[in-house]
């Protein structure tokens, strides 16, 4: 077990991103397009151990997109170490 600051991670990166996008322009008429591309990511966690193997995270990540603009995620989760 550490003592002190939690430990952080961040993380900088690029993923793939797939956007369908759909046009109603009539009754029974669709316009469909699809955008794929590979755009960037930034990431900072926090962990807090309660054990050797055992800690507690939380992590915000916010993806750059052209298509949708910009979007942001957050995670929070237990983590065990193998």
């Amino acid at each position: 077990m550490s003592s002190g600051a939690p430990p952080q991670d961040a993380k900088i990166g690029v993923t793939p991103s797939d956007v369908e996008h759909r046009r109603q322009d009539g009754p029974a008429v669709w316009t469909i397009s699809q955008t794929i591309e590979i755009k960037p990511l930034l990431s900072l966690g926090f962990r807090h151990e309660f054990s050797m193997r055992w800690s507690g995270v939380a992590e915000i990540t916010n993806y750059f997109l052209s298509a949708l603009g910009s979007i942001t995620t957050v995670t929070v989760g237990i983590r065990y170490d193998l």
